[in-house]
This record gives structure tokens, sequence and C-alpha cells, in this order.
């Protein structure tokens, strides 16, 4: 019978997972970073296929504050935001000149509006101001001419996230690809054995 005896210097071990933690932090920053800014990218070409033509200065406001935000590390959580709402909101604000209602266009788009964005459950009427004035507008293709229209609203463009508020697939994809060439390469790098 053959005995044997390991001894670990638990200094070194213990410095080595030091090391990984701290490393392994810096990694996920810097995927989250690249990744952020991708998903980014991602958003604003949904956004310009979904919109023709984006010339109005709110529209292209909201083209411009569709960005990643800086790494957050909070706790042991680290994360990354896409388009901040709160720029968002301030840069797309419109006010009703009849009600003096606040909207946010950017938040019209992504969701929609109305009873085909599923957040009324009739028609708008909608009138000119003041009365006097006739609305003109063109519908297939014919110039019309009208003291009011009864109007469904749009359904949500989605260029965010899917309609049911969830990542689209190809960003998620991107984030785990980056993850899984990153990650255990530093690993193995470290002296650890990941099962591929």
């Amino acid at each position: 019978m053959l005995k044997m005896k390991f001894k670990a210097d638990a200094t070194e071990f213990n410095r080595s997972v030091d090391y990984v933690k701290k490393r392994l932090r810096y990694q996920f920053s810097k995927v989250l970073k690249k990744t952020g800014e991708d998903i980014a990218e991602n958003v604003r070409k949904r956004m310009t296929a979904q919109y023709a033509a984006l010339t109005s200065p709110e529209s292209k406001a909201v083209y411009d504050n569709i960005k990643s935000s800086k790494v957050v590390h909070s706790g042991g959580d680290v994360f990354v935001g896409i388009g901040n709402i709160e720029e968002l909101d301030k840069a797309t604000e419109l006010i009703a000149k009849g009600s003096g209602q606040v909207y946010h266009l950017w938040r019209l788009m992504e969701y929609g509006f109305g009873m085909k964005g599923g957040f009324r459950s009739g028609l708008y009427e909608i009138r000119p101001v003041p009365p006097t004035r006739a609305l003109v507008f063109y519908a297939n293709g014919q110039l019309v001419f009208a003291s009011k229209v009864m109007h469904p609203g749009a359904e949500g463009r989605w260029f965010f996230m899917t309609m049911a508020r969830s990542w689209y697939n190809e960003d998620l994809l991107k984030l785990t690809d980056r993850l899984l060439e990153t990650i255990p390469p530093f690993l193995e790098s470290a002296g650890y054995k990941i099962k591929r």
C-alpha cells in the first residue's frame, strides 16, 4: 500500500484566487463595454429599418441618445445600460397644444399608442386647432381635407426590445459568444481547467 500526502501553499492559492477575482471583473467589464456598444448599434439599425425617414429634430434626438452607458460596478454585479431613459425622455418631450399633455416620442415609437398600441379601447378624435381650419393629409395616394378624423393610433416598433419586452436573440447571442471567447481562455491562463 502506498500513501501520498500533498500539502498546498495556502498563501499562493489565496493569491491566485484574489488575482482571478480582480481580473475576472476586468474581463467582464471589457466584454460588457464592447457588447453594449454593439447592441446600441443594433438598436439604432432596428430603429432606422422601421422608420425610413428620420428627419425631425425629435427623431434624430432619439437616434443620438441610443448609446451604451459606461460599465457600472455595484457590489458584486457588473452591468451596462442601453439608452438612458431620462435622456431619451428629455430629448423627445412633446407637449400637446390643446391639452398640455406631455408625451415622449421615443416611447410612442417603441411601445405604440391608442388602440393599435394596446393602450386604448376607442379611437382618438382629432380636430384642427383652431376649428375653422381643416386637417390636410394623404390617404391612399389622395389628398384629403377633413374637419375631424377618428384615429386608431399606431403599433409599437420595438427597436429596443421584442414585443415580449425581452432582449433580441441576436443581442443575447452576441453577449454569450463574446463571454465564451474571453472568459474560459482567461481562466485557463490563470491555471484553471475548463470543461468544454
